[in-house]
């Protein structure tokens, strides 16, 4: 199984410099304009950069709960879709301001 990418960012040097980029990918890094393939974490919604035809483990991973691709950071937490956070976190301000 592949990892379809969702989208793509680009992103320019603004000093025409490896040395501003390397924080981003030191071994694809092109002075100038670069363009990437994103994909968005089920879990947490961070954006983060694919290469070609990557595999899910190789990004971090593929939740077999939700099936959808998830960061490294959320790898060892349980599924929680981001929509499903969100969900909790306004019922839990409708019942604060319920409450006063």
């Amino acid at each position: 199984m592949w990892l379809k990418p969702q989208g793509y960012a680009t992103i320019v040097s603004p000093n025409e410099s490896r040395a501003d980029l390397d924080h981003i990918r030191s071994d694809a890094v092109r002075v100038g304009t670069n363009e990437y393939d994103t994909c968005t974490c089920g879990h947490c919604n961070f954006v983060f950069h694919v290469g070609a035809r990557q595999r899910p483990e190789d990004i971090g991973g593929l939740c077999k709960q939700c099936m959808r691709p998830i960061c490294p950071r959320c790898l060892d937490k349980g599924c929680t879709p981001f929509e499903k956070q969100l969900e909790i976190w306004e019922e839990r301000d409708r019942f604060r301001r319920s409450i006063g």
